[in-house]
């Protein structure tokens, strides 16, 4: 049965809840040119509490790679211009796992095992997770503020960019998109990681010019 959510109110504290996005990103220097065509490939997003899944998405309970697709979709066009995508979900098995540098140490960067020739650049995203996080914030009680754990929201992932005509790595990173909630995860939450992702994995890219 679904969870009841509820409208609550603090009377005593108030807890400051800020939604944001980090990433540790590498850009090659040479990737300079606007590719007019992207193919996005991604693996199955685990989703860790399927009771926020059947209370916020249910239609989406057993096909939720459909809603992930259709937001990759949408925040991919209406956070660039003048390029078209395909978006595509594949299986693991087509996907291999490189260590990279990245800020004095190495991440896991995904590839796929082939690419076709339908499009100028490809962009990977594997080990996706979704799921609620908790980390130490700022309260106030109205007269002084104290550290206090707070609730996000939360997307994780790793991600590559490659030049299909060269089969070159030229961008690779992983993030963390969070969205903080108070009591309960609504599906503006769902919606905002999504958004915070691609805003993420784009930024400082020739896609965004």
């Amino acid at each position: 049965m679904r969870r009841l959510k509820f409208i609550l109110t603090m009377a005593f504290a108030s807890v400051f809840l800020v939604g944001c996005a980090a990433k540790r990103a590498v850009i090659d220097d040479s990737w300079t040119k606007k590719p007019s065509k992207v193919k996005v490939v991604f693996t199955e997003p685990l989703v860790a509490n399927l009771d926020d899944l059947q209370d916020d998405l249910p239609d989406y309970v057993n096909n939720f790679s459909d809603w992930y697709k259709a937001q990759l979709e949408y925040n991919l066009l209406s956070q660039s211009s003048g390029v078209r995508y395909a978006v595509q979900k594949i299986s693991r098995d087509y996907v291999r796992i490189d260590p990279a540098p990245v800020e004095n140490e190495n991440i896991k960067v995904p590839r796929v095992t082939e690419m076709d020739n339908s499009a100028d650049i490809y962009l990977v995203l594997d080990d996706i997770w979704i799921g609620r996080t908790t980390k130490m914030g700022t309260c106030s009680n109205g007269m002084t503020t104290y550290s206090c754990p707070q609730n996000y929201f939360t997307a994780k992932g790793i991600y590559a960019f490659y030049d299909v005509s060269s089969g070159r790595r030229v961008g690779y990173g992983d993030y963390e998109s969070n969205s903080g909630y108070t009591f309960v995860v609504s599906l503006s939450d769902w919606e905002s990681i999504i958004e915070k992702t691609v805003d993420t994995i784009l930024d400082n890219t020739p896609i965004t010019q």
